[in-house]
């Protein structure tokens, strides 16, 4: 049976105190916490009661448990003291308390069942290995949370379903009713994923279907529920004839009194359609029975009314010489003047039936007398009335000229617009002829309204103003003064520019400003908007300003400067010498090189400076540049998306947001990931390890970046040449100790001068000059025999011829 280290129970919200049961060693091992939260709001009433200072809540997870401590042992021995049995006790306790705590809140590596709540600390996570032992694992992790989240498994035996997963959700995992609306994006359903029949009443929402998700001609007959189509869905004047079926408009579907006369077509209704005996006089409009309406011989004597044939009812020459009886019409029934021309045989009124005199103006009939009726020379002018010859009686072309009295033909004679050009005889409109301002620019046919480059036409005078107005508005006007207090006295128009020729001693305040200028008449003049190069100085003599006029007040606006005349020649110098200096070439030139010279060969792509010494070409060489490079998403820029899905990252210098970074090579980069350092490849694909470069600025690892991978990247710069130091420019500071070897020594390169004699001897032998030695110094052997001299040195003696003598104490030589 386990030990007991810990009691729990559940909150009422009522009860404050709890009992245990585990021993313990101190009252500082007992804790508690409240739902997996630790807490130290409690007392101890006795050793094995624990009282809340409130009572935990209702349903509360309460866990009173034990936690020995061992920073520090129970009891300590010292060298000497006494060893008691209880001390010993206690330590053994201690150990023991602290074993059985791990080992009941431990989880061995074969298994078990963990009781409690189990907490991690920030950025943990949980790694499962799986069914092999390889490179591979499932980490569990969370987003860092900003509240308190819980998350339940199912009571349910399946596969937990993640973003990533593509192919694991089916509908027996989709609980019925569970896809709403709001998890339906917009417009994401087609056609395709509809089943056919499968859009039922009980799967739309009220109004889910609108009009503009049905593609028009999809609602067919079979789709419409008998009677769905009520009145109400029918628009006004929606069903025309073409909609109704032959003969389906019966008796019954038409209202009473619904056909109207204009619903009747003309002639429609014949004589089958009206019942026997229906039309009675009250349905005959009156004079409707015309005579055609009437059969033949249908109306007798019986039915005229007596009286009836008046003489309005007969027809106007009905009464013939067959309905009159003989002798019926005498003098009495001829109405007076009834004997007219018809009525008269022709060729009856023969001359002597006419009177004398008889045949007056008004007895002539209109036209009656024709040319053959008048008489030859019959007409004179007395015979015709003033002003009754009309242009209807004057034969057309019968006014000849000769006809016309002189000047008889005047302005008012003339019909508008009848004198054409035809009409005018050529080089006959002279200048006495043409009124003052008659010409106007509509009547000259070459006029121009904007300026162009042609010889056959004449511009208006708008088209003059417009073109000098486009002309001088770019210029603005221009006047040039000698120094800065020969400013007018009248001030320009505001965007005339003043050219200052001289504005030596022109003083600008800090803000750009100037008022030490003046007019001819010695009026202050203020220059604004000076350039900030100028600010808090006086501008040096030489120096040109061009300033624009505002128009009023004396103010001016700053436009430009410019250099002096002898800094223009000095640049125009240096350019030009830059030029004979610096050029690009496809080689090395042969010709025109001077001492430092430079040349960009094209050949080689690389800098090269001229060394008269060498007459030849060297190349110019440079450290590298070491940066620090950022990872940010391909294409763009920002924090990059570390979560296992991605491999290739855009690279920018100094920060993710920097400029892009310019690499030649993926050996220039240094790249580390969790600390380890990354093999760099050729190509721009994805390596089978580490990275390679798919451009300058775009880098490909061979595996996705896991989340919570650590990278950085360092830049080492281009490849470099070290430059050959210069002749006596390695000091002995820059020589490493026990870097010159006897193999970098020339022979007879050391001299006497250059060896330290020692008084010490080197394994028994000292450097010596021996006599009549012309090699130098060689080693002689220490003589076994010390002595020393008068100042207490020690001295070796002669050995085998040769001499030795120490150093003088006293003369210290």
């Amino acid at each position: 049976m386990s030990a007991v280290i810990q009691n729990e129970y559940t909150g009422n919200g009522s009860t404050t105190t709890y009992s245990f049961t585990f021993p313990y060693l101190k009252t500082s091992d007992i804790k508690a916490s409240l739902d997996g939260v630790a807490t130290t709001a409690f007392t101890l009433p006795n050793a094995t009661t624990l009282q809340f200072n409130t009572a935990p809540t209702n349903g509360a997870k309460i866990k009173i448990f034990r936690e020995t401590g061992v920073d520090n042992l129970t009891a300590t021995f010292y060298a000497g003291s006494a060893i008691k049995s209880e001390d010993l006790n206690d330590n053994f306790t201690q150990n023991l308390y602290k074993t059985q705590e791990v080992g009941a809140r431990a989880i061995s590596n074969l298994g078990g069942t963990m009781t409690g709540d189990l907490s991690f600390g920030t950025q943990a996570q949980i790694v499962f290995e799986g069914a092999t032992d390889d490179a591979h694992e499932t980490t569990l992790a969370v987003t860092d949370p900003t509240a308190d989240r819980t998350i339940t498994l199912p009571n349910v035996t399946g596969t937990v379903v993640t973003t990533g997963d593509t192919g694991t959700v089916t509908n027996t995992m989709i609980a019925n009713q569970t896809i709403t609306g709001a998890k339906i994006q917009d417009l994401s359903i087609s056609t395709a994923e509809i089943a056919n029949g499968n859009i039922t009443n009980v799967k739309l929402a009220a109004a889910g279907v609108t009009t503009d998700k049905i593609s028009d001609s999809n609602v067919t007959t079979a789709k419409l529920a008998n009677d769905a189509v009520t009145a109400a869905k029918l628009a006004d004047n929606a069903v025309v004839t073409a909609n109704i079926v032959d003969a389906n408009v019966t008796t019954a579907k038409i209202a009473a009194d619904a056909i109207t006369n204009a619903k009747i077509a003309d002639n429609s209704i014949d004589s089958e359609h009206y019942v026997d005996g229906s039309i009675d006089a009250a349905h005959l409009a009156s004079n409707s029975v015309t005579n055609a309406k009437m059969a033949d011989d249908s109306v007798g004597t019986a039915e005229l009314q007596d009286s009836s044939v008046d003489t309005a009812r007969l027809a106007d020459n009905s009464v013939t010489l067959a309905k009159m009886t003989d002798n019926s019409v005498g003098t009495a029934e001829l109405v007076d003047s009834s004997a007219t021309t018809a009525k008269i045989a022709d060729s009856n009124v023969t001359e002597a039936k006419i009177a004398n005199n008889a045949v007056t103006t008004v007895k002539i009939a209109n036209n009656a007398v024709t040319n053959q009726k008048v008489a030859s020379g019959a007409i004179s002018s007395a015979t015709i009335i003033d002003a009754n010859v009309t242009t209807a009686k004057i034969a057309d072309s019968a006014v000849t000229t000769s006809k016309i009295a002189g000047t008889a033909v005047t302005d008012v004679k003339l019909a508008s617009n009848a004198v054409t050009t035809s009409k005018i005889t050529d080089a006959n409109v002279t200048t006495d002829k043409i009124a003052n301002d008659a010409i106007t620019i509509g009547k000259i046919g070459c006029e121009q309204t904007t300026i162009s480059d042609s010889d056959s036409h004449i511009p208006t005078s708008g088209a003059v103003v417009d073109y000098v107005a486009a002309q001088l508005a770019p210029i603005g006007g221009l006047e040039v003064i000698a120094t800065e207090v020969a400013f007018p006295n009248t001030q320009p128009a505001a965007g005339v520019v003043i050219s200052i020729a001289d504005a030596g001693g022109i003083v600008v305040n800090g803000s750009g400003t100037s008022t030490t200028g003046r007019t001819v008449g010695g009026s202050t003049v203020t220059i604004n908007n000076i350039n900030s190069a100028f600010n808090s100085s006086t501008v040096d003599a030489g120096v040109s300003f061009m300033v624009s006029s505002t128009g009023s007040g004396q103010v001016y606006n700053f436009h430009k400067a410019t250099l002096k005349e002898s800094d223009i020649i000095n640049l125009s110098n240096d350019i030009n010498d830059f030029g004979n200096r610096y050029r690009v070439f496809a080689g090395e030139p042969s010709s025109n090189n001077d001492e430092g010279d430079l040349v960009y060969d094209t050949n080689a792509n690389k800098m090269k400076v001229y060394d008269t010494s060498t007459s030849a070409w060297k190349e110019v060489t440079s450290s590298g540049d070491f940066k620090y490079i950022f990872l940010c998403p391909a294409g763009g820029s920002g924090a990059p998306t570390i979560n296992g899905s991605i491999a290739t990252y855009d690279l920018r210098e100094g920060s993710n947001t920097g400029s892009a970074a310019s690499v030649t090579s993926a050996a220039q980069l240094i790249v580390s990931i969790n600390g380890v350092v990354q093999k760099a490849n050729t190509g721009t694909s994805a390596p089978a390890e580490g990275f390679a470069l798919v451009d300058s600025n775009t880098i490909v690892f061979g595996a996705n970046l896991q989340t919570g991978d650590s990278v950085f990247i360092v830049q080492i710069g281009s490849a470099i040449t070290i430059s050959t130091p210069g002749d006596g420019t390695v000091s002995e500071a820059k020589i490493a100790s026990g870097a010159v070897t006897q193999a970098k020594i020339a022979d007879q390169a050391v001299n006497e001068a250059k060896l330290q004699v020692s008084n010490s001897p080197v394994n028994g032998y000292f450097l010596s000059a021996q006599s009549g030695n012309t090699g130098g110094l060689t080693w002689a052997q220490v003589d076994t025999g010390v002595t020393s001299d008068a100042h207490g040195n020690t001295v070796a003696g002669t050995n085998a011829g040769n001499s030795f003598s120490g150093t003088d104490a006293a003369s210290n030589t």
